[in-house]
C-alpha cells in the first residue's frame, strides 16, 4: 500500500508528499494549501460516508450552508 493512503499517516506526512510532488505542485488547492483531511472510518465504506460527504461539500461550498 503507498504511504500516503495508509489509516494513519500523519497530516504534515500528507502535507508534505502533496507539496513536494512534481505532478501536483501546480494544483489549484495544493498551492493554496487548501487541504481537508478525513478520518480512516470516513474514507472506508461505511454509514460514515454520508458525514464525510457533507464535510467535503462544506469545505467546497461553505456558502452553501450558512454556518
Amino acid at each position: 500500500m503507498d504511504r500516503h493512503l495508509q489509516p494513519r499517516v500523519p497530516h504534515e506526512d500528507s502535507i508534505a508528499y502533496l507539496t513536494g510532488s512534481p505532478a501536483l505542485r501546480n494544483v489549484t488547492a495544493v498551492k493554496k494549501r487548501q487541504f481537508l483531511f478525513m478520518t480512516y472510518a470516513e474514507r472506508s465504506p461505511s454509514t460514515r460516508n454520508v458525514d464525510a460527504l457533507e464535510r467535503l461539500a462544506k469545505a467546497i461550498h461553505p456558502e452553501l450552508f450558512g454556518n
